[in-house]
């Protein structure tokens, strides 16, 4: 069966057999909290329980290891309108062992696009907006890169200075987490 009909038939009997109630919450995360998390496939119904959390306790953020590049970006934004509209006066920064990001390889993924049909002229056009080969490098260790990522928000100017920023680190097998930066 095609992805898409299966999510689609699976979606159907979600609602269905009302499976959804269990799920209801308000926009306003009841914690307070966002988190800054990892997109890897392993955390995605590990993580909230791992700290006692469910649905409409906290909003979640995935981005790739965990890491804002830039400070004016799509990510900064969604934690500024967590703050100000949502009422978040607490955010966690959580990265994770064994994290793909670490080993990332930017020439490697830029011989990936080409190898999945994207053109030279593409990726020279790509280059006259960022340098792939560094926009994709590697984090590596995951401890250094949280305590950055931490950083880079604390020292947002338009960061309220009531607001907690909290870097830890999840092993991805046991749920284990470990502070790496507190406030």
């Amino acid at each position: 069966m095609v992805r898409l009909e299966r999510l689609l038939l699976a979606n159907q009997a979600f609602v269905d057999s009302q499976a959804y109630e269990e799920f209801i919450a308000t926009k306003v995360p009841a914690e307070k909290t966002l988190i800054l998390s990892c997109m890897d496939a392993r955390l995605s119904a590990l993580l909230l329980p791992a700290l006692g959390l469910k649905n409409g306790d906290v909003h979640v953020i995935k981005s790739a290891g965990a890491i804002i590049t830039d400070p004016y970006g799509s990510l900064m934004r969604s934690i500024l309108v967590s703050i100000y509209e949502f009422e978040v006066e607490h955010i966690f920064v959580i990265g994770h062992d064994d994290c793909g990001m670490a080993h990332l390889d930017g020439w490697s993924m830029v011989d990936k696009m080409r190898s999945r049909g994207i053109s030279d002229e593409i990726i020279d056009a790509v280059h006259h907006h960022v340098d792939l080969e560094n926009w994709l490098q590697k984090i590596g260790h995951s401890d250094t890169s949280i305590k950055k990522t931490v950083q880079l928000i604390k020292k947002h100017p338009l960061l309220p200075t009531n607001v907690e920023v909290v870097g830890l680190c999840l092993e991805p097998k046991t749920g284990g987490i470990r502070i790496i930066e507190a406030s």
